[in-house]
């Protein structure tokens, strides 16, 4: 590689780096993005990429794509209303077992891998996320209740920067 190259690329990212440097960045992904090793890799690649120069960072996936495939597999048909997610009381078991199991192990194996000290936590732990029930509402004239959807009260910033500053970047 050309060297001046890098040193151009540098030059014009160490401003961003020292504006950013010790600062939270929090990125969702939908499921799509793991749906296979090598877009988990990318992704997780760019993550190390800002936490080797001091930007912590706290990703939020998705998994409908592999929730989808597992509740299949299992026999659980899975009910989407107007392009949403219907959860019943089996659905969220498997919910819980394929984004906090599937989704979240695959993710944390690869920042191993690009060395990351990751750590994978759900909303419930430590009560990370506060939210309240989504009410039934009206979807193209019928009543639609989305079963444990939920909708995010609270986010406890308390327990997010204990983690990262603990766990993640010490």
């Amino acid at each position: 590689t050309d060297p001046t190259i890098t040193v151009r690329a540098l030059k014009r990212a160490a401003p961003y780096i020292r504006m950013y440097k010790g600062k939270v960045f929090v990125i969702k992904a939908s499921g799509g993005v793991f749906g296979d090793s090598a877009s988990t890799r990318a992704l997780m690649e760019q993550v190390a990429i800002l936490h080797q120069v001091g930007i912590r960072v706290v990703v939020v996936h998705g998994g409908g794509a592999q929730l989808t495939e597992v509740q299949e597999s299992m026999g659980i048909e899975a009910k989407m209303v107007a392009g949403r997610r219907v959860t019943d009381a089996k659905s969220i078991e498997v919910t819980s077992m394929v984004l906090n199991g599937l989704v979240n192990t695959q993710i944390l194996g690869i920042c191993r891998d690009v060395g990351i000290n990751a750590v994978g936590v759900s909303g419930v732990d430590a009560g990370l996320i506060r939210a309240h029930k989504r009410p039934p509402v009206q979807v193209e004239g019928a009543t639609v209740d989305y079963g444990f959807v939920g909708d995010i009260d609270l986010v406890d910033v308390k327990v997010l920067e204990q983690l990262l500053n603990d766990h993640i970047m010490p």
